[in-house]
C-alpha cells in the first residue's frame, strides 16, 4: 500500500509551489506532452472563489527562507472528478532560498488525474512579469519510490523559474483533478496547515453537492463558515499569521507536530471496513506446489505456533518486497497465485498471501490496515482509507493475537520470542466493528539486550585485552540481523568497533567481530576484540580503571536539544542488561559496594557488584517505563540523565604499592615542621607537602613493577619536579633524565627539565635546551611557567631585551592576578637593560586588584610604598600565608636595592627570603642564586652594578 502522506508540508511547502494574491488573466488551452505523460495550461475554472488579498509586500520584509502570503486550496467535488485547486504565493527572503524556491514541483498520478496549470507570475518592485507561457514542466517519474521497492506511477511535474531574486513575490495556481478509483467515488484526504514557514494567510474551501456527507475538521479549531446555494454547499476555513512549525527529531510517531485539515466521506470506521473487505475478497485457491508445501508443513506434526511461524518466514523470504500500485493496485492486493508465481509483492500482497496460507493451515487469521506513520494517532482522526500506509496479518492462537508483518525482512524463533512491532491502532478487515483496535506489543514484552565485557589484566605492565559480547532478542535482534547481512563484514566490523574506540582511542581491535546467530532462539551475539596498551590511568600511588560502556552511555545520553516543543521518544518496552568484569593479577578489592536503584518516571538504572578471588564484577540494568517525554518535563528528565549516566562506567582504584610502617614514620617526620602552620591553605605550604608526600610515595610506585613504560615516564617526572619544589636539583635531573630515557618523544619531560636546569643555577644549560625545542616546533607547548623560566634564565644571564619578550608573553596567558609576577620580571629585567619602557608595571597595576597580593609588591617596586609598608602588607592571619607572603616581599625588596645600587640591605632581605623556607615558590631558589652572585665578583649581576 502506499504511503499516503501525513502533511500535506510535503505536497506544498516541501515542493516549493508559489500562491497567487489576485485573480489571474484567464489563459488560453492548451496541451503539452512529455512522453508519456502530459499536462494541459488552461484557465482557472468557473467555480473557483477568487484570490484573497494578501496585501503588498515592501521590499525586504521577507523572512529569512521563504514567507508565505498566502496558501488558497479549494477541494472541489461537484463533478465526477475531484478537483484539487491550490493557489500559493511566497516571497524569497535570501539568496540561499533561490535555488530552492525558482523550482516548482508537482505530485499526481496520471493513471488516474490529470494536470493542469492556470498560472505563474513573478513580482518585483511592484511590477508583474507572466511567466505562465515560459514555464515548461518536465515530467518526470519519482525515483523515490523505487528506493523504497515499489511503483505506484506517480510523477513529478518539474518546472525551472529563471532570474529569481531576493524578495521576489512567485505566484502559482494549479489544479489536480481526478481520484483514485478504488476508491468509488468517496473523498478522503489529509492536509497541513502548518510548514516550516510562516504564512499570512490561509483558506482552505470545500465545495460539494448539499446531498453529498461529507466531514471537515481541522485541528487548530478554526471556525467554520458553511454557505448553500443551487444545492451547492460551500465550506471555508481561514487563518491568518501562522507561525512555522519544526518537526524535531526523535519525536514519537503517533504524535504530529503540523496542524492539519482533515477531510473524509467514510461516515465510520465500519464502513472503512466494508470497503476494505471488497479488497480482500480475492481468489483464495493456492497454487497446488504451495499447497503441497503446507500439507508437508502438516504431516510433520506440528503445532498450529510452529505452522503459523513457518508460513511468516517463508513469505518474508521466499517473497521479495516490491509493488506495483499503477491505479487501483495502489490499494487492490494482488491474487495470492500471481503473488506466488512472480515472487514479489507489496505489504498488502504478501499479507494477504500469508493470510490465506494460515486459513488453509487451519489457523483463525486476518489483514489489519495500520499507519507506520501515524501509529496510534489514526484513532484520533476521521475515518478514512487515507490515515494508513500498511498492512499486516492479525493472528489468534489459544486466546493470545499475534500482529504478524510478512514485509519484514526473516524473522526467527517461535511465536513467543517473535521481534514484535508496536503498530498503534489497526483496522481488522472484516471485523464488522465501527472501531479500530489496539495493534501494540502484548503483555510483559521487552526488547531485549545483554552486554558483557571482561577486561582481562594479566600483567599491569603489559597491555590488556577485552572481550565484548553484545546479545539482542526479539525485534533487536531481527534489526540488527538485517544490519549485518546488508554490510560486509569488514564495514560491519569498523562499524560495531567504532563504538568502542570512540571512548578508548588507543583501543587495538584485534580481527573482525564475530557473529553467533541463535535463530531457533532469536539471539544474535556480536563478539568483539580489543588489546588495551593504556588501560589504567597511573597517579600518586594509584591505578585507575575506567571501564565505560557504550551500551549504557548510549540509552543514558541526553537529547541533542533538551528545549523542545515536541515530546521526546523513549525505546520502550526497553530493558538492557550491563555487565563489566574486571580479572587482575592479584586481589587488591576487598569490599564491594552496596546495590544500587535509582528510579526516575521515565527509567529505572540499577547496579549490584561481587567480588571473587582476583575479579570485580558489575552488573547494570537499564529500564524504560514510557514511551515518551512530555516537552514541559524535558528539564527534569535530562538533570535526571546527567545523574544517571555518571552510572555508565565502571571505576576501579588501585594502590600501587603500599607504605610501610618505616616510610610512615620517617614521613611524618618530615611533615611535623609544618605543624607550626596548623591547618594552612597556603599554597607554598601545600605544595612542599605534597611534594614530600611525593619523594617518597613516587619512588614506591617505581619499584612497584606495576608500572608500564610511560607509567614509569610519568613517575619520574613527577618525582623530579617534587625534588625540584623541595630544592633538591640533582636528585630531580636524575629522574627526569629517566623520564626522558623512557619517552624520548614526549616534550613535556624536556620542558620539565628545562626548568629544573633554571632553577639549579644552570642557565646556560637551560638556555640552551629552551632554545633547541623552540627550533624542534615545540614552542607552541610552551607554558607560562616554561615561558617564565625560559626568560629568568635570560635575565641572569644579562639577556635582559630577550628576557623581557619571554616574561610579557607568559604574562598574557595567565589572568591578571598570576600575570603581576610576570609583569615584576619584565620591569626588573627593563631596569637593568635600563630601558625606556618602566612604565609598563604601573600600566599593569591599573587593571590590578589593589586589595589582592601582590598588588603592594608591584607599589614597592614603583617607590609608591616603602619596604616596611610592603612587610606590613604581607603579614596575614594564616601563618603558612604570611610565609609564603613575606619570602615573595624581601625577594622583590631585595630586587629594589639593588636596582638603588645598596647590596647590603638587598643581602639581608635575601637572607630573610631564604630562611622562610618557601622552597616551591621560584624567588626562594633565585634568592640564593642572587647570594651566589653577591658573593663572588664574576657573575653578570656584579659587572652589571659596576657598570652603574
Amino acid at each position: 500500500m502506499p504511503r499516503h502522506l501525513t502533511h500535506l508540508i510535503l505536497a506544498i511547502f516541501s515542493l516549493i509551489l508559489a500562491w497567487g494574491p489576485c485573480a489571474l488573466a484567464a489563459t488560453d488551452q492548451a496541451t503539452y506532452q512529455t512522453k508519456p505523460f502530459s499536462y494541459s495550461l488552461a484557465p482557472v475554472p468557473a467555480g473557483i472563489q477568487p484570490p484573497q488579498a494578501y496585501g503588498d509586500p515592501r521590499r525586504g520584509q521577507a523572512d529569512r527562507g521563504m514567507r508565505y502570503l498566502l496558501v488558497d486550496r479549494q477541494v472541489v467535488l461537484l463533478d465526477k472528478n475531484p478537483r484539487q485547486f491550490l493557489r500559493l504565493v511566497f516571497q524569497v527572503g535570501d539568496a540561499q532560498t533561490i535555488k530552492q524556491a525558482s523550482q516548482l514541483v508537482v505530485v499526481f498520478n496520471p493513471e488516474y488525474q490529470k494536470l493542469e496549470l492556470h498560472g505563474v507570475r513573478v513580482i518585483r518592485d511592484g511590477k508583474t512579469m507572466d511567466r505562465t507561457r515560459e514555464v515548461k514542466f518536465e515530467l518526470l517519474q519519482r525515483e523515490a519510490n523505487l528506493e523504497r521497492q515499489s511503483y505506484d506511477g506517480e510523477v513529478s511535474a518539474v518546472a525551472i523559474l529563471p532570474d529569481i531574486r531576493v524578495n521576489d513575490i512567485i505566484e502559482f495556481e494549479r489544479s489536480v483533478v481526478g481520484g483514485n478509483p478504488i476508491f468509488q467515488g468517496r473523498y478522503a484526504e489529509v492536509f497541513a496547515i502548518t510548514g516550516p514557514y510562516s504564512t499570512d494567510n490561509f483558506r482552505q474551501v470545500l465545495l460539494h453537492p448539499a446531498d453529498r456527507q461529507i466531514a471537515m475538521r481541522n485541528s487548530l479549531k478554526l471556525n467554520e463558515v458553511v454557505e448553500r446555494k443551487d444545492g451547492v454547499v460551500s465550506r471555508t476555513l481561514q487563518a491568518r499569521n501562522l507561525k512555522p512549525m519544526a518537526d524535531e527529531r526523535d519525536r514519537p510517531r503517533w504524535f504530529d507536530p503540523f496542524e492539519r485539515v482533515e477531510i473524509s466521506e467514510y461516515p465510520d470506521w465500519k464502513t472503512v471496513d466494508h470497503w476494505a473487505q471488497g479488497l480482500f475478497e480475492v481468489d483464495t485457491r493456492l497454487p497446488t506446489e504451495l499447497q503441497n508445501m503446507l500439507s508437508g508443513w502438516q504431516a510433520r506434526g506440528h503445532s498450529q505456533e510452529q505452522l503459523a511461524m513457518e508460513a511468516l518466514r517463508w513469505v518474508q523470504r521466499e517473497i521479495r518486497y516490491f509493488g506495483i500500485e499503477i491505479g487501483v493496485n495502489s490499494h487492490l492486493p494482488a491474487q495470492p497465485a500471481l503473488v506466488h508465481e512472480r515472487r514479489f509483492g507489496d505489504c498488502k500482497d504478501k499479507s494477504l498471501l500469508l493470510t490465506v496460507m494460515l486459513r488453509t493451515l487451519g489457523i483463525p487469521a486476518r489483514p489489519a490496515l495500520v499507519s507506520v506513520s501515524r501509529h496510534r494517532s489514526v484513532a484520533d482522526m476521521l475515518p478514512s482509507p487515507a490515515v494508513f500506509d500498511h498492512v499486516i496479518t492479525r493472528v489468534e492462537l489459544n486466546g493470545r493475537v499475534y500482529w504478524l508483518d510478512p514485509a519484514l525482512p526473516p524473522q526467527y524463533g517461535n511465536l513467543a520470542e517473535l521481534g514484535m512491532m508496536d503498530y498503534g491502532k489497526a483496522l481488522v478487515v472484516g471485523n464488522q466493528q465501527d472501531m479500530l483496535v489496539d495493534a501494540g506489543l502484548p503483555a510483559g514484552y521487552l526488547a531485549g539486550m545483554e552486554a558483557t565485557d571482561r577486561y582481562e589484566v594479566r600483567d599491569y605492565r603489559e597491555p590488556a585485552s577485552l572481550v565484548s559480547e553484545l546479545t539482542l532478542t526479539g525485534e533487536l535482534a531481527d534489526q540488527y540481523r538485517t544490519i549485518l547481512a546488508s554490510l560486509p563484514l569488514a564495514e560491519s566490523s569498523r562499524i560495531f568497533h567504532s563504538e568502542y574506540l570512540r571512548l578508548m582511542p588507543n583501543a587495538q581491535p584485534q580481527g573482525e567481530i564475530e557473529i553467533r546467530d541463535d535463530q531457533d532462539h532469536n539471539r544474535i551475539t556480536l563478539v568483539r576484540r580489543f588489546l588495551l596498551p593504556d588501560l589504567f590511568k597511573y597517579e600518586r600511588g594509584r591505578l585507575t580503571l575506567e571501564a565505560l560502556s557504550p551500551l549504557a552511555l548510549d540509552l543514558l545520553r541526553s537529547p541533542e536539544v533538551p528545549s523542545r516543543k515536541t515530546p521526546y521518544s523513549l525505546p520502550f518496552p526497553m530493558k538492557a542488561v550491563i555487565r563489566q568484569i574486571v580479572a587482575l593479577p592479584d586481589n587488591p578489592v576487598r569490599d564491594a559496594p552496596p546495590p544500587n536503584v535509582d528510579r526516575t518516571a521515565y527509567v529505572t538504572v540499577q547496579s549490584a557488584f561481587r567480588t571473587g578471588p582476583r575479579e570485580l564484577a558489575r552488573e547494570l540494568q537499564i529500564q524504560t517505563h514510557k514511551d515518551h517525554v512530555p516537552a514541559n518535563a524535558m528539564a527534569g528528565y535530562v538533570e535526571d540523565l546527567q545523574r544517571l549516566r555518571q552510572k555508565g562506567g565502571l571505576t576501579v582504584n588501585l594502590r600501587t604499592a603500599p607504605m610501610s610502617e618505616a616510610d610512615k614514620r620517617g614521613l611524618n617526620d618530615r611533615l611535623s615542621r609544618f605543624d607550626q602552620f596548623g591547618n594552612s591553605q597556603a599554597p607554598g605550604v601545600r605544595a612542599q607537602i605534597r611534594s614530600e608526600v611525593g619523594v617518597v610515595q613516587y619512588a614506591m610506585d617505581i619499584a612497584s613493577g606495576k608500572l608500564n613504560s610511560s607509567q614509569l615516564a610519568l613517575a619520574h617526572g613527577e618525582l623530579a619536579i617534587d625534588y625540584d619544589n623541595l630544592e633538591k636539583h640533582d636528585p630531580a635531573l636524575v629522574h627526569i633524565d629517566q623520564a626522558i630515557a623512557l619517552a624520548p618523544d614526549q616534550v613535556q619531560y624536556k620542558l620539565t627539565k628545562a626548568r629544573v636546569l633554571s632553577s639549579a643555577g644552570r642557565f646556560v644549560e637551560s638556555v640552551a635546551l629552551f632554545d633547541a625545542l623552540e627550533k624542534e616546533g615545540h614552542r607552541h607547548a610552551m607554558g607560562d611557567d616554561d615561558l617564565g623560566a625560559w626568560g629568568r634564565s635570560l635575565f641572569y644571564l644579562g639577556r635582559y631585551p630577550e628576557a623581557t619578550r619571554l616574561f610579557d608573553e607568559a604574562a598574557r596567558q595567565r589572568d591578571v592576578t598570576a600575570a603581576l609576577y610576570m609583569q615584576f620580571w619584565q620591569h626588573l629585567a627593563n631596569r637593568r637593560a635600563q630601558s625606556q619602557a618602566s612604565g609598563t608595571l604601573a600600566e599593569h597595576l591599573i587593571t590590578a586588584d589593589r586589595n589582592t597580593w601582590p598588588y603592594p609588591i608591584g607599589e614597592a617596586l614603583l617607590g609608591r610604598i616603602t619596604p616596611q609598608q610592603l612587610l606590613t602588607a604581607a603579614r596575614h592571619d594564616d601563618k603558612g600565608v604570611q610565609r609564603d607572603q613575606l619570602a615573595e616581599a624581601h625577594f622583590y625588596l631585595a630586587q629594589k636595592h639593588l636596582l638603588d645600587g645598596d647590596v647590603e640591605r638587598a643581602r639581608d632581605h635575601l637572607d630573610n627570603c631564604i630562611e622562610q623556607n618557601a622552597t616551591p615558590f621560584l624567588e626562594h631558589f633565585m634568592a640564593r642564586e642572587e647570594l651566589k652572585r653577591l658573593g663572588g665578583g664574576s657573575g653578570g649581576l656584579m659587572r652589571w652594578l659596576k657598570n652603574l
